[in-house]
């Protein structure tokens, strides 16, 4: 969260993936205006993909799995276009 008083950033929330992240990136949905964080696995034999819905409660903000998705190869840097609905992941 932002604090304009002291323009100093503070954590928001964090939620455990289980494993170390590669890459991330947000999108939000125009059907319903929810928060996605999309996280890639730092793991050299697959490209595990999950994305995870994120709420907010007034104070933090946590993340909910909702789906796995693999790639073939290493996915690294991800980008998604909200309004369109589409997740653009480059492998390596």
């Amino acid at each position: 969260t932002w604090n304009p008083a002291t323009r100093v950033l503070a954590t928001a929330g964090s939620t455990a993936v289980g494993f170390e992240p590669y890459g991330v990136c947000l999108y939000v949905s125009a059907v319903n205006g929810d928060v996605y964080a999309f996280v890639t696995r730092n793991a050299a034999t697959n490209g595990d993909l999950d994305q995870y819905r994120l709420t907010w409660d007034g104070s933090t903000v946590t993340g909910t799995k909702v789906r796995d998705m693999t790639t073939p190869t290493l996915s690294e840097g991800m980008v998604c276009h909200d309004a369109a609905g589409y997740l653009f992941v480059g492998e390596e």
